[in-house]
């Protein structure tokens, strides 16, 4: 899907299309071919009505379009302005096909009285395995106001694009807090888990897997967990980010993840670095086999958790 807005509101407008051709194509065969000057006026008059209607629908869309997204920007300008958030996420690599349990935790905190925070920043995941009835819906963890109610808005459902060759499915939301999170030390915390299959089959290959996150502004603090199935120990293989030029750069040691001492568990506090993407190549290796052991099954996919 490449327009923006749900599921729901593309259906609505191909419906609406499809009513009016409708409309149109049993006027044309209710009337038959014009052969006189009145019934040519007829279908112009008609045939103008609908194109009118459908130019004023695809205006009315567009007005709707652009105040939604002047609202999306303001809204992001009040969470830079007034708002901490810390993401804290948790992905459990269930068995050898690479399905993976993906979950995170996000805090939101107001630190200044002023702007309304009335919905979080875009969150998004990508794929190379199209999602079933995804729903990343929220559940409310702590807050401040006993009222609020977290909903998800979904933004792309599994809008295809090409990585690498690959095809690649790229899902992407908000979270709508009502009421709004208003005056300082107001604060929402929740989470959401979905499950991804074979998210991580490419960590069981030779070039392996790719775990990262998109730091944005906003975030001033993270971590991610990552847990190999039973049976396997995480090999790290490189870890870098990219700067907002796209540009490679190396990460500190003291930034880089760790393992616990069975090697099944990777622990990353993730460094703020202003509008960074952070990777992590890493492998899956059989716990009684050699590195080189690790059985090559074709090319690494990847799941990219983070918020952008």
């Amino acid at each position: 899907m490449k327009s923006k807005g749900s599921p729901k509101a593309a259906l609505a407008d191909w419906l609406g299309i499809a009513a009016i051709v409708i409309t149109f194509l049993i006027f044309c065969v209710q009337e038959g071919f014009p052969q006189s000057p009145e019934k040519w006026q007829r279908y112009i008059i008609v045939f103008g009505s609908i194109a009118g209607a459908v130019i004023l629908y695809a205006l009315i869309r567009y007005i709707l379009f652009l105040r939604r997204d002047r609202a999306d920007a303001r809204d992001d300008r009040n969470i830079i302005e007034a708002a901490n958030i810390r993401a804290d996420i948790y992905c459990r690599i269930k068995n050898d096909d690479g399905d993976a349990l993906h979950q995170e935790e996000i805090t939101v905190s107001v630190f200044r009285d002023g702007p309304s925070i009335r919905q979080s920043k875009r969150q998004f995941l990508v794929t190379e395995s199209k999602l079933q009835d995804f729903q990343p819906n929220a559940r409310v963890l702590e807050c401040s106001n006993p009222d609020i109610t977290v909903r998800t808005r979904i933004l792309k459902d599994g809008g295809e694009e090409i990585v690498n060759g690959t095809p690649h499915y790229r899902y992407e939301w908000r979270y709508q807090y009502d009421p709004p999170l208003r005056g300082k030390k107001s604060y929402v915390k929740f989470s959401y888990s979905v499950v991804l299959p074979r998210s991580e089959a490419g960590a069981f290959t030779s070039g392996g897997g790719y775990f990262f996150f998109g730091q944005t502004i906003d975030y001033v603090e993270s971590s991610a967990t990552l847990v190999a199935p039973v049976g396997y120990a995480l090999q790290i293989a490189d870890c870098y980010y990219k700067d907002c030029n796209d540009d490679r750069q190396k990460l500190e040691p003291r930034h880089q993840p760790a393992l616990d001492a069975t090697a099944r568990k990777m622990t990353w506090k993730l460094p703020y670095i202003k509008a960074a993407k952070l990777f992590c190549n890493y492998k899956l290796i059989p716990k009684e086999a050699q590195p080189s052991e690790a059985r090559d099954s074709g090319h690494p996919q990847k799941s990219h958790p983070g918020a952008s």
